[in-house]
């Protein structure tokens, strides 16, 4: 299980609070009973940039039988080093998928390379942009 601190809704302010990402079953967003769980113990709500995000990357660990804690590890660790090494480009998912994904990091690491190569090209890009857009969001609130 891998924990993930996203800043949440609570009322007219913003708190972080932790979300934990594990195994998620086929039928309800990973999310889902986290999601329930704040606003109704606590009276907030998981962001819909968030939300949306991590579903994106569930619908896709669902379509390549992967799982879906490796899955978000996997993109949003990559879109952070994506960012890093192409800092001050415009476009630098689409910089990185013009150097065939292979600039990850200085020293990619195996379960990474296995997993891009079982989702393949279009759905390694379609997960690297959700987690940019998860960290994008989290420095935005910052």
């Amino acid at each position: 299980m891998k924990r993930f601190t996203v800043p949440c809704n609570f009322g007219h302010t913003t708190a972080p609070f932790h979300i934990y990402i594990g195994e998620a079953g086929p039928r309800r967003h990973p999310l889902y009973y986290q999601s329930v769980w704040l606003r109704e113990e606590r009276g907030g709500e998981i962001p819909t940039e968030v939300w949306d995000s991590f579903e994106v990357l569930w619908q896709l660990a669902l379509k390549h039988d992967v799982h879906f804690e490796k899955m978000c590890i996997h993109s949003l660790g990559n879109a952070n080093e994506i960012e890093k090494k192409y800092r001050g480009r415009i476009d630098p998912i689409s910089d990185a998928e013009k150097d065939g994904f292979r600039s990850f990091a200085d020293d990619p690491n195996l379960e990474d390379v296995k997993m891009a190569r079982k989702i393949g090209n279009i759905d390694n890009k379609m997960a690297l942009l959700q987690g940019k857009n998860i960290i994008d969001y989290l420095r935005k609130v910052q």
